[in-house]
């Protein structure tokens, strides 16, 4: 569902589209901001021909595109079943990585299947504060470490104190994947405090003053994709950056934030991590779920009214460095 509802459009068969059409009590803010609604998005069902001559006109050799799962994460309860709900998805990718590999088999062909994770690192708001620096393990352990445990050694176990425990076992996982796939945007400092007190997600998520922020609640940190890339590199497969990007609709931090994460990217290539792969979020604007279509990540504008698409300056970052990788290699 998930770039059916971002990025393909007129997607109505969902919970998505339920719940985004829901009616809120007047007193509340709508589902997504402005009350807006994922509609036709990009069109890219409709348009993908022309899309695909966008992606050739840029020099790149390949396109990503996947599925993915949305869910709001709160109480004990919904804890619980989060938990539960990854442990199902790992258990599923380890069974259907393997009849993958074997109907390819039985029919003569090679396939490389993989899996994608989500990294964020999460540091203590107040280096003196005990309380701050247990947040930032318990949800470093809770987002990171558990799920990549389990790609190493086929352990899971889904533990928030106090809350849910979820524990599963499969010593094929290490073996089943032929790349790791990451998608890395930055990181956040986190206060007990505000976990406590701030009813709204992006309050709770902290970046520092001096730092330059993106039109999402998130700083550049091009820093925390070469330890992202690092730590991954520890499962000893290839890895492919699928999604790395930034929203900015002045189009006035993308050409640094472009240029500081590829730099990232060859820094760590170049300390031996295996990197085969790197994927920008995204081609064009598209709908980014509670913000709407407030939130311009793409190297290519959109205006929603015409579907006309147009070309960033600031994309020009991006394209001269493969350009330059085209040369080189």
């Amino acid at each position: 569902m998930g770039l059916t509802a971002k990025v393909e459009g007129n997607c109505d068969n969902n919970n998505w589209s339920q719940w985004e059409s829901t009616q809120r009590p007047p007193h509340k803010p709508p589902t997504v901001k402005g009350g807006q609604k994922s509609g036709a998005a990009c069109d890219h069902w409709n348009r993908v021909e022309q899309d695909t001559q966008l992606i050739k006109d840029l020099g790149v050799g390949s396109y990503r595109f996947s599925q993915r799962m949305y869910d709001e994460y709160g109480s004990k309860a919904a804890l619980q079943t989060a938990g539960t709900c990854v442990k199902n998805m790992l258990k599923s990718h380890v069974t259907i990585y393997f009849a993958i590999k074997q109907a390819a088999e039985d029919a003569g062909r090679e396939v490389h299947v993989g899996i994608v994770k989500d990294l964020f690192q999460f540091h203590a708001f107040q280096w003196h504060n005990l309380f701050d620096h247990f947040l930032a393990w318990a949800m470093d352990q809770i987002f990171n470490v558990q799920i990549i445990n389990f790609l190493r050694t086929g352990k899971f176990r889904f533990w928030v104190p106090f809350a849910a425990c979820v524990s599963y076992m499969d010593s094929r996982a290490p073996a089943a994947n032929d790349f790791i796939g990451l998608n890395y945007y930055s990181h956040y400092y986190v206060s007990l405090w505000n976990i406590i007190t701030e009813p709204v997600l992006e309050a709770k998520l902290m970046a520092l003053p001096q730092e330059i922020m993106t039109d999402m609640p998130q700083c550049v940190y091009p820093e925390g994709l070469y330890s992202a890339l690092k730590t991954m590199a520890t499962l000893g497969k290839p890895i492919i950056v699928t999604e790395n990007g930034i929203a900015d609709k002045h189009d006035d931090r993308r050409y640094l934030y472009i240029r500081r994460y590829l730099y990232a990217l060859s820094r760590a290539i170049q300390d031996g991590v295996d990197v085969i792969g790197y994927y920008y979020w995204s081609l064009y604007d598209n709908f980014e779920w509670c913000e709407g279509y407030h939130m311009k990540f793409g190297l290519y504008a959109v205006n929603f009214d015409t579907q006309e698409r147009s070309l960033r300056p600031a994309a020009a970052a991006f394209t001269n460095v493969h350009k330059a990788a085209a040369a080189y290699y």
